[in-house]
């Protein structure tokens, strides 16, 4: 299976090496879901940081996906903001699929063949797009529908959290060659959730489908979903001070601090 290529310049190899890009952690990550890849953009080194663009099929559950991610900037964000609310279609809804938080900005489309997030943050413009084959059969239908909502969302959340650990080492410590242009929230106070879960004595159940992972503490139910801001706590959502939960590969980076005052 031909993979995604990322190029990272050569001092962000020195000080945050990789054992695989981000773009092969993304099709991994769809491998294990079903999907293979149909197409992909190999990105050229003026495309650095980020330059996603794919498209993937999974056979069996007839349900094909295409996604994008460029690095953006807070004047393109908002042009582009400007210009949605501009569409002679209407705004987009805004917010997830499934309502939780995603991102810094978010609008989805929910329509009975496509299922579409797009999220918005000081430098990263990712869009996941999931059309899925109709059937006369209505619980079929309703299944796929399912299906293709998760997914869609899912992969988003993935990306986005893979995007924004660019700037993290593997202990979730900010770099020196930090591209933060202080508009952006300080990634300071990170640490992988695995040592933030075995200094508080908890055990963390994850859920790839929703990319999602939930824990006991306090006698609260915790579930944090990746490139959230929020913790939901007893079914109610907790801001995390305006920090996002992140990720690289399996290795997930939670705010210390705002982490353990959500679930006080």
């Amino acid at each position: 299976m031909m993979l995604l290529i990322s190029v990272i310049t050569i001092s962000m190899m020195r000080l945050n090496p990789l054992p695989q890009t981000i773009y092969e952690r993304v099709e991994n990550k769809l491998a294990s879901l079903g999907f293979a890849i149909s197409f992909n953009y190999i990105p050229e080194p003026s495309d650095q940081p980020l330059k996603l663009k794919a498209s993937f099929k999974n056979s069996a559950s007839m349900t094909s996906m295409q996604i994008s991610g460029t690095q953006g900037f807070r004047n393109s964000r908002e042009n582009k903001l400007r210009v949605w609310r501009m569409g002679p279609g209407g705004s987009p809804p805004e917010g997830s699929l499934s309502g939780r938080s995603l991102g810094e900005y978010c609008y989805h489309i929910n329509t009975e063949l496509t299922k579409k997030v797009h999220v918005l943050g000081d430098r990263y413009d990712i869009e996941v797009t999931v059309p899925f084959k109709r059937d006369a059969n209505e619980e079929v239908m309703r299944e796929r529908d399912l299906a293709a909502s998760r997914i869609c969302e899912s992969i988003t959340r993935y990306i986005l959290a893979e995007a924004m650990t660019i700037d993290l080492d593997d202990n979730g410590r900010e770099l020196p060659s930090s591209r933060l242009t202080g508009l952006e929230t300080p990634k300071t106070g990170f640490i992988p959730l695995t040592g933030w879960a075995a200094r508080e004595h908890v055990q963390i159940a994850y859920d790839a489908a929703t990319s999602s992972a939930s824990f006991t503490k306090n006698s609260k139910t915790v579930k944090l979903y990746l490139a959230s801001s929020k913790a939901v706590v007893n079914g109610e959502e907790v801001s995390l001070g305006g920090k996002f939960i992140m990720a690289r590969g399996n290795r997930w980076f939670v705010p210390d601090s705002e982490l353990l005052a959500a679930i006080q």
